[in-house]
C-alpha cells in the first residue's frame, strides 16, 4: 500500500496543481466580482444619500423663496428658475436611480411629485407640505437602510411602501 501511494504520489500532485489552477481563479473571479458589485452598490447608495439630501434641502426652503401662491402664480424670477430647475433634476436623477416597481419606491417618487406640485401650484396648507416633505424624509431614510442591508447581506430586500 505505501509503495502504490509513493508510485501515484507525483501524478497526485500534479492532479492537485491542475486544480489549484482551474478552481482558484473560478473562486477568485467569484470572490472579486462579488466585491466589486458591493462597492459600485455602496458607489450609489451614496450618490442616491446626497441627491435625497439635496432635495430635501431644498423642499425646506423653497416655501420661504417661492411663497405660498406657488411659482406659477406670480412672475417667475431667475433664482425661480434656478430653484425648480434644481428639484427637478434631482427628482429625475432619483427616477433612474430607483426601481419604480417597487412599492416604496414608487410610494417615494409620488410623494416628490406632489410636494413639486403643491411649489407650483401654490401651497395652501404649510402643515400639509411639511408632513408631505417629512414623509419624504421617513421614506427616504428607509431606502438607504434597505440598500445597506442588500449590501451587507447580499440578499436581494425590497423596499415596501409605507401608509
Amino acid at each position: 500500500m505505501v509503495t502504490f501511494l509513493k508510485d501515484i504520489s507525483p501524478f497526485l500532485a500534479i492532479l492537485v496543481s491542475i486544480l489549484a489552477l482551474v478552481v482558484g481563479p473560478v473562486v477568485s473571479g467569484r470572490v472579486s466580482r462579488a466585491a466589486s458589485v458591493a462597492q459600485m452598490r455602496e458607489k450609489w447608495i451614496y450618490a442616491f444619500r446626497d441627491t435625497l439630501v439635496e432635495l430635501c434641502t431644498e423642499f425646506d426652503m423653497a416655501p420661504e423663496m417661492i411663497g405660498n401662491e406657488g411659482i406659477m402664480g406670480r412672475d417667475i424670477t431667475e433664482k425661480d428658475w434656478e430653484l425648480m430647475k434644481s428639484i427637478r433634476s434631482q427628482r429625475n436623477r432619483i427616477r433612474l436611480m430607483v426601481n419604480a416597481s417597487e412599492p416604496g419606491y414608487a410610494q417615494l417618487i409620488e410623494l416628490i411629485d406632489k410636494v413639486i406640485g403643491l411649489l407650483e401650484n401654490g401651497i395652501s396648507y404649510y402643515d400639509n407640505f411639511y408632513s408631505q416633505v417629512e414623509k419624504i424624509k421617513g421614506l427616504s431614510q428607509r431606502a438607504i437602510r434597505v440598500e445597506w442591508e442588500k449590501v451587507s447581506t447580499n440578499k436581494a430586500i425590497k423596499l415596501t411602501a409605507t401608509t
